[in-house]
């Protein structure tokens, strides 16, 4: 990873640790159980960490 998707990835971590709660409320809301936005919150934070990976999680086996 360059120095720059480094800093993005920081950047984008800082925003969503800001806001997490919020997005846990909301995937609350939208789910309606706190294993469920749990798990939407957890898979938002990797997805932060690592956009081009995330198909692999939403494809993946169940």
């Amino acid at each position: 990873m360059s120095a720059n998707s480094e800093h993005a990835a920081d950047s984008a971590t800082e925003t969503f640790v800001a806001h997490r709660n919020l997005l846990f409320t909301v995937a609350y809301e939208m789910l309606g159980s706190a294993t469920d936005a749990e798990d939407a919150r957890i898979t938002g934070l990797y997805y932060v960490r690592n956009p081009n990976k995330l198909t692999h999680v939403a494809t993946g086996p169940c």
